[in-house]
């Protein structure tokens, strides 16, 4: 045990009865005995911790033969020798036949009367007296014989930092005062020991520096005391130990999660300042709301707030800061909130609403002051995907002329923590206007080659099924979730109006919900995945078409900023478009006869002939 001795001057010497030190603090180390004629050489070696005082230790030697001692010697008659690893040796060069030679004999080593070791060599006994008296020696199991060289030792070898670290063995040259051969003592890396004496009406010291894993130990010299923990006389429940002659030491294990200050008074005498501190250097500080955060440091002390919010960043939490205002009840100052204030007061609409600063006369949800026309426009074609990065997603709208974009936005609507109908992507299309008739959008100046009109932020999902959509006077937020009970149908709706979109499914079925803000409803392709490319059919059809996953594959249908292509013909055999598939159409195929004209290659084997003369016949009479 390392032991930190801690006392006023004088107190030491005082206290020096009360022993706690035990076998790794004193450990007989290495002794020779025996040899060839008289007993030349014979020494004792010690291994005598910091804290143990060496006037304070006795080694007894016993002759096992009835069980009495036969010798003592103070410690302080030996020679102070190596120091390793805490421990320093003491050792002394005995008159010969000073070591009786079994079998059995033994040495006892004591600090102040009480025996910290009994050993014995060639067998055991039990002392008779002396202060191992009552006490079974324990045996080495090594020993000398009249034929053990002049220079023979018996000693400990091994590793560690206390005596049951070591083994005991036969050296045949002696080291006394040296660290054995084949020994390590290593630093005891046990908790520090710290006292504090009563001392009349006060402890000694008043003030201890810990750590965590330490042991406190109050050691009593008069009167009745107790060692209780708390402040201004009142418990609080750390510890609380009678102090007297019955129960003259108190032990306390510093342990982990305590405070860094721990106070501490004597219950009969608080009044008369019997008081003392400890200071835990690695403690943690107090948390009077148990949000976890130490009141040191969290920005509100007496409330819980786990997230220490702070929005205004004046150091004070949101939950107790005196500036917040929450109009609107959402737990989030308004200084900090997102929120729809379409008049730009710095006020959320619902509260100007709530107070009359806005109307609603026609219940939409948003104030008639700001509310604009709607915007007549139509999602044209789309790309939410494609291989690698998704570097090329764009939108693009049409429209009549330079139509102005105020007040529509577009939003994504498909899963989130919270489930189906979270919003994904909201980008604002105020400020835009379209450009003759038709607005592209994307992330980048270029996209496939083709001059962006508009560069817009946003990040499409292409996996799950997902709603894009086209709104008028949108007011919610990001990851707002809209379909709170997860039934497929929407149960806030934070815009005034849907101008157009598509449901894009990839599962039928199954998966997320989509919402039927518009018919529009495409995918998955024929392999099972959310289309990546959506376009509309130019002229009367005007329905949604799945394009390639590749906008570079050759059979890809991109076309921003350009027509998409025509809507297909549901009669390819009527050539002339008459509605009847007939002699006129045959005369058109033998006009282009050998060719590729691909209205007349209607097999498409790249040669107008045979074959889609065929097709015309089967396909003959009214389309």
């Amino acid at each position: 045990m390392n032991i930190k001795w801690i006392s006023s001057l004088g107190m030491a010497i005082a206290m020096t009865s009360v022993v706690f030190a035990g076998p790794n603090d004193v450990w007989l180390n290495e002794f020779h005995y025996d040899s060839p004629g008289a007993d030349t050489g014979e020494f004792i070696e010690i291994a005598v911790g910091s804290s143990v005082t060496l006037s304070d230790i006795t080694v007894t030697m016993y002759n096992g033969n009835g069980g009495s001692r036969y010798a003592d010697l103070n410690a302080t008659a030996l020679t102070m020798g190596q120091t390793q690893g805490g421990m320093t040796l003491w050792w002394l060069i005995l008159a010969p036949n000073s070591l009786q030679n079994g079998a059995p004999d033994g040495i006892a080593i004591d600090i102040a009367g009480t025996v910290v070791q009994f050993l014995s060599y060639e067998g055991a006994f039990v002392a008779v007296d002396g202060p191992a008296m009552g006490m079974m020696s324990t045996d080495i199991g090594v020993w000398e014989t009249n034929t053990s060289g002049l220079l023979h030792s018996l000693g400990l070898e091994g590793t560690g930092s206390s005596y049951s670290d070591f083994t005991w063995t036969t050296f045949p040259v002696g080291s006394a005062g040296q660290i054995n051969y084949m020994q390590t003592i290593v630093a005891d890396t046990g908790p520090v020991v710290h006292y504090v004496y009563q001392k009349g009406f006060a402890f000694s010291p008043p003030k201890l520096d810990v750590h965590i894993g330490d042991k406190v130990i109050w050691i009593w010299t008069s009167g009745a005391h107790t060692v209780t923990q708390g402040s201004d006389c009142a418990s609080e429940g750390a510890f609380d130990a009678t102090l007297d002659i019955a129960n003259p030491k108190f032990i306390w294990d510093v342990p982990a999660n305590i405070p860094t200050l721990v106070k501490y008074f004597c219950m009969p005498h608080c009044n008369f300042g019997m008081l003392g501190v400890i200071n835990v250097l690695d403690g943690v500080e107090p948390d009077a709301d148990g949000d976890g955060w130490a009141d040191n440091v969290d920005n509100c002390v007496n409330i819980p707030n786990p997230g220490q919010e702070d929005c205004d960043g004046d150091g004070i939490g949101d939950v107790c800061d005196p500036d917040t205002v929450d109009c609107n009840n959402n737990g989030i100052p308004d200084a900090c909130d997102t929120f729809a204030d379409c008049n730009v007061n710095g006020i959320p609409d619902v509260c100007d609403l709530a107070d009359g600063t806005l109307t609603d006369a026609n219940g939409n949800g948003y104030p008639d002051e700001c509310e604009l026309p709607t915007v007549n426009v139509q999602l044209q074609e789309l790309r939410i995907d494609q291989p690698g990065a998704d570097v090329d997603e764009y939108i693009e709208l049409r429209g009549e002329g330079n139509l102005s974009l105020n007040g529509l936005t577009y939003i994504v609507i498909g899963d989130g923590s919270a489930g189906s109908g979270v919003i994904e992507s909201i980008t604002d299309l105020s400020g835009l206007s379209l450009i003759n008739g038709t607005l592209l959008l994307a992330k980048d100046a270029v996209t496939l080659g083709v001059a962006t009109d508009a560069i817009v932020s946003f990040s499409f999902e292409n996996s799950d099924n997902v709603t894009h959509a086209l709104v008028m006077h949108f007011y919610g937020y990001n990851q707002q979730d809209l379909d709170t009970n997860d039934d497929g149908v929407l149960d806030i709706v934070p815009w005034t109006s849907v101008v157009d979109g598509v449901q894009i499914i990839e599962t039928v079925g199954t998966g997320d919900f989509t919402y039927p803000l518009v018919d529009d409803m495409i995918g998955p392709t024929v392999d099972g995945f959310v289309p990546a490319h959506l376009y509309r059919y130019t002229a009367a059809c005007g329905n949604f078409a799945m394009g390639t996953y590749d906008p570079n594959d050759v059979n890809a249908t991109d076309t921003p900023g350009t027509e998409n292509p025509a809507c297909p013909n549901p009669c390819p055999s009527d050539i002339d478009g008459d509605g009847i598939v007939g002699v006129s159409d045959i005369l058109s195929l033998i006009a282009g006869w050998g060719g590729n004209d691909p209205t007349q290659d209607l097999d498409g084997d790249g040669t107008v002939g045979v074959s889609d003369l065929l097709i015309i016949i089967a396909a003959w009479g009214p389309c």
